[in-house]
This record gives C-alpha cells, structure tokens and sequence, in this order.
C-alpha cells in the first residue's frame, strides 16, 4: 500500500484566550473575521471561508444536549424540565 497527499489546505485558528480569559463565542466568531479579512488583504489565495463545529445545548443553563428531543433535554434544569409535555 501506498499514500498520497491530497486536499492541500492551510489551517488558522484564532487566538481563544487573552490575559488568560477564554473568549465568548461571539468574540471568537469576530477574530476569525477579523483574520479573514487579514488574509484576503494580504495574500492571493484561493477560497477563503471561516468554518466551525456546531455543539448543541441547553437555551437555558448551557448543559450540553444528550435527547433526541428537540424540545426536552431530560430535565437538565427546571427551565427544561417545563418544556417536558
């Protein structure tokens, strides 16, 4: 068996900490347009996209989403638990 490399590509992350604080979501989201606009500035390239992973969680207390549910996410907090009809 062989290998070859296929699907070049470069890879940035965006700085997630400052002073030893962890940036908000949203904050993260804006240095990464931050840096796109950076890139594009500044270098020839081809498509230039930020991407991301999606985590889902409760809208109420921030507890990662274990159901099937879309609406019920067994009873993780008293908020949830009313959604359980």
């Amino acid at each position: 068996m062989i290998s070859r490399r296929t699907n070049y590509r470069v890879e940035v992350f965006p700085q997630t900490t400052v002073f030893g604080m962890k940036l908000s979501h949203v904050n993260e989201a804006k240095e990464c347009d931050r840096i796109l606009e950076e890139i594009k500035r500044h270098v020839d390239c081809g498509t230039v996209v930020v991407s991301f992973d999606k985590e889902y969680i409760c809208e109420h207390c921030g507890s990662p989403w274990t159901e099937e549910s879309k609406t019920f996410n067994g009873g993780c907090c008293d908020k949830d638990m009313e959604n359980n009809t």
